[in-house]
């Protein structure tokens, strides 16, 4: 398989979606991207819990719920890693208002605001410098925003795959 080559996959509830392999790791790991959210939900149910995507109600959700409750076995078997894309793997570069990710792989079919656009705005795993409780999303317009991680928004997950 090679970067832009599709797959789908039928979840268990949530219905039947594509994935695109955005990255080429060179070492047969491909990382995918849902072409559209999965479901809206919120980062983080309660204001209490400590800032950051590792320690986020979302991440939970994706390394049990979804992983064990949604993904079919055989895709499961070949994943490597799940998460959500970051505003480097996405726009190609940090920005300065947000905590960076480190060694993240820019997706290269996400170069344009047309190409990141989705059914729903969606988060992205960067919380702002200033105000932890605030996070990056990609917006309806394919543009970079915030929102407070009490409030709902897409979920577009990345896998990272042996293939």
């Amino acid at each position: 398989m090679n970067v832009g080559d599709k797959i789908g996959v039928t979840l268990s509830t949530l219905g039947t979606f594509t994935l695109t392999a955005q990255v080429d790791k060179s070492n047969g790991l491909l990382i995918f991207m849902f072409d559209d959210c999965i479901k809206s939900d919120v980062m983080n149910s309660t204001s209490d819990t400590f800032p950051g995507y590792v320690f986020s109600d979302l991440m939970l959700w994706l390394n049990n719920d979804f992983l064990f409750g949604e993904m079919p076995v055989d895709i499961r078997k070949k994943m490597v890693q799940i998460g959500i894309p970051s505003i480097e793997m996405i726009f190609g570069e940090s920005d300065k208002n947000y905590e960076s990710a480190e060694d993240q792989d820019t997706f290269e079919l996400m170069t344009d605001a047309e190409s990141r656009k989705s059914t729903d705005s969606y988060w992205l795993m960067n919380t702002k410098v200033d105000d932890e409780t605030q996070y990056a999303i990609v917006n309806a317009d394919g543009e970079l925003d915030e929102l407070s991680m009490l409030k709902t928004a897409g979920i577009r997950p990345v896998i990272t795959m042996i293939v």
